[in-house]
């Protein structure tokens, strides 16, 4: 039970430490004509947001820890579905865009690599005991 609470614990201070980033991402307007009447892209960063939220959701329920058993199991599922996002990313990155939108991309990347590390190092220990 513990070990749910904290993974739900270090998502939501992660979607946080993102939601701040994007905050100040949305501050560059990119390669735009309008620049003089260009406002605060308000939508945009609620719709990041979401986006953050639904991506750890997502990642939250593979691997939700229903028991101690089978966490690489757990862990390969969840790097997959990491993998699956950061190609997503990877192909919808376009240049010249406001800075948020590259906020989801930068996010399933981090989130691809520390899933990476942690199945490889729990590979490592389940082989090893």
């Amino acid at each position: 039970m513990q070990i749910r609470y904290t993974l739900l614990l270090a998502f939501s201070v992660y979607w946080a430490g993102f939601a701040l980033f994007t905050l100040a991402a949305a501050r560059k307007p990119g390669l735009s004509d309008a620049i003089e009447g260009w406002t605060y892209p308000w939508g945009g960063v609620f719709a990041v947001w979401a986006t953050l939220a639904v991506m750890l959701a997502g990642l939250y329920l593979v691997l939700w820890p229903r028991s101690s058993l089978y966490v690489a199991r757990r862990l390969k599922w969840g790097l997959l579905y990491t993998s699956v996002l950061a190609v997503l990313g990877l192909l919808s990155n376009v240049t010249c865009m406001p800075g948020h939108i590259y906020v989801p991309i930068y996010s399933s990347w981090l989130v691809f690599i520390v899933t990476l590390s942690a199945t490889a190092n729990t590979s490592e220990w389940l082989e090893g005991s």
